[in-house]
């Protein structure tokens, strides 16, 4: 039996969680159309990210879980592979879905020995990948950035850009060209409207579309509105993400949840700030365009120049909703979290 792969590697922001969180509860159902999706954990990227990596010590979940000097980053990273390799090589299915959009980060030399040690477990490996437009990507980026911890002038001088190519040839360069495939993430183009649905089409079975109708979808991911992104700017000042280099323990996730209550505008970024991004990006947006068999640009939100293009102005505007919204959760946290003295740092 040859025994195949679809090494889904996402990017960032392209439905990934509703992807991996559908498949990893639908596991009985796939296994019944002959597909396996690993039950160690719903996204892949954390293990095959660690081992593989050059530089794990500099990689944010390693901090976040604890693992820290070189005999703890040796010793995970063995015990990943030493987990995966077992259960890879269990699997009885003829196709696989392995899915990661941690993995774009890795380089050539690290996506040659990924694909090294898949081949030890599979005939055939395609490796599928989604682009968000780059406005699109910004905005949705800038406001992770926000969410996870970052000011929010930092993240508005400096925005996050998809930087296409960077990520995605080495995959081409190492699989081929005929073995990568790139598609938009724009939800007219997707099958079903739905990147669940879209993903599960490129599978070319008889039951692809039973299967696809069997398949709940979910969809976790929120949006904050101006308001939220505000509150968390605030929060971010009062409780940095770390201190010293260590993760702030006392940084607790109602802080988000409660964010995202808030109703109000939608989050945009100002035209302003983001055409010489955009310009910088022209290349880099063409050649994926090339890639993807259309122009990624078409399929992109409008940016906004009728808003303020200074963040103080929504601090001020937003004032009197999030006082409000800081009084309720101040009566709503129990115990009541300690506010470091410390700057978030640079």
């Amino acid at each position: 039996m040859t025994k195949k792969l679809i090494l889904h590697i996402g990017m960032h922001k392209t439905g990934t969680s509703a992807l991996q969180q559908s498949l990893h509860k639908a596991q009985k159902i796939l296994l019944q159309h002959d597909i396996h999706y690993p039950n160690i954990r719903e996204n892949h990227s954390v293990p095959f990210y660690r081992m593989f990596t050059e530089t794990p010590e500099n990689y944010v979940m390693n901090t976040i879980q604890g693992v820290e000097g070189h005999q703890d980053l040796n010793h995970v990273k063995n015990t990943d592979l030493k987990q995966w390799s077992r259960y890879l090589g269990s699997i009885k299915e003829s196709l696989t879905i392995i899915s990661g959009e941690g993995l774009t980060r890795l380089p050539l030399i690290n996506v040659s020995n990924l694909k090294a040690f898949l081949l030890q477990f599979f005939d055939d490996i395609k490796v599928i990948a989604y682009c968000r437009p780059p406005i699109s990507y910004i905005q949705t980026m800038t406001q992770q950035q926000i969410r996870m911890g970052n000011p929010m002038v930092r993240a508005l001088e400096n925005p996050p850009l998809p930087e296409y190519r960077a990520k995605l040839q080495p995959y081409i360069d190492i699989f081929g060209a005929k073995n990568v495939l790139c598609r938009p993430f724009a939800k007219e183009l997707l099958h079903n409207n739905c990147i669940v649905a879209d993903m599960l089409s490129t599978i070319e079975k008889d039951t692809t579309p039973a299967l696809i109708q069997k398949i709940r979808v979910y969809n976790n991911n929120q949006s904050l509105t101006w308001p939220g992104i505000v509150l968390m700017d605030i929060f971010n000042k009062l409780f940095p993400h770390q201190i010293k280099g260590k993760v702030n323990k006392n940084r607790s996730p109602i802080l988000v949840s409660y964010a995202l209550r808030l109703k109000g505008p939608e989050f945009r970024i100002h035209s302003s700030i983001l055409e010489p991004y955009l310009k910088a990006m022209e290349e880099d947006t063409d050649w994926v365009s090339k890639q993807l068999g259309t122009n990624l640009n078409m399929l992109d939100i409008e940016p906004d120049s009728n808003i303020p293009c200074q963040y103080d102005r929504y601090i001020q505007d937003s004032q009197s909703e999030t006082v409000l919204a800081l009084a309720r959760l101040a009566n709503a946290i129990e115990p009541p979290i300690k506010i470091s003295s410390e700057r978030p740092q640079d």
